[in-house]
């Protein structure tokens, strides 16, 4: 286990063990081989010492946290909850600069991805257009919509689905009129 100096001045069995600089270098005052591989799964290590793990947070290794499936909160929530006595004496207990880092790594995995797309914006009803949307969610071709709050607004209203669902949803549509008639 891991003994550290806690506030009272006393040997904290288990208490916090990870040390995170703004640079984004982490120390973990450890042996623990679970620790090691907890810490591999969202940093690179540098090098494992008796009693100390040395790692950074990267790009790269964020992002292959969040890729499969480790989420930001759990990366930075793991950290806070380890944090070493002195770390988390501060407020806030993580560098500013490394939690901002973090979330903006993630999140560049998040950006718009361009699709081809049909987009729709003639509609005869606000009725037609939620049977629209709904049609195209649960075919799995839905990508965008915008809904005007009244029917006076009906030219407002715009639907985008993907290229390759345009002729599925063109018979859709076309037996919806049908049912009009």
């Amino acid at each position: 286990g891991l003994s550290a100096v806690g506030s009272n001045g006393g040997a904290a069995e288990g208490s916090g063990f990870v040390i995170i600089e703004t640079n984004f270098r982490v120390y973990a005052h450890s042996s623990s081989d679970l620790r090691a591989r907890v810490l591999r799964s969202f940093c690179h290590l540098s090098y494992q010492l008796p009693g100390l793990i040395v790692a950074s947070l990267t790009r790269q290794s964020v992002q292959a946290a969040v890729d499969s499936g480790i989420g930001v909160n759990a990366i930075l929530g793991y950290l806070e909850r380890n944090a070493h006595p002195i770390m988390a004496a501060q407020t806030p207990v993580l560098p500013e600069t490394v939690v901002n880092q973090v979330h903006l790594w993630a999140k560049e995995r998040e950006r718009a991805v361009a699709a081809k797309c049909k987009l729709y914006d003639r509609f005869d009803s606000l009725a037609a257009f939620d049977a629209a949307a709904t049609y195209a969610t649960e075919a799995g071709i839905y990508l965008w919509s915008r809904r005007c709050a009244e029917e006076r607004l009906l030219g407002s209203c715009a639907l985008a689905v993907r290229a390759d669902g345009h002729p599925a949803m063109k018979r859709f549509l076309a037996a919806g009129r049908q049912a009009q008639r």
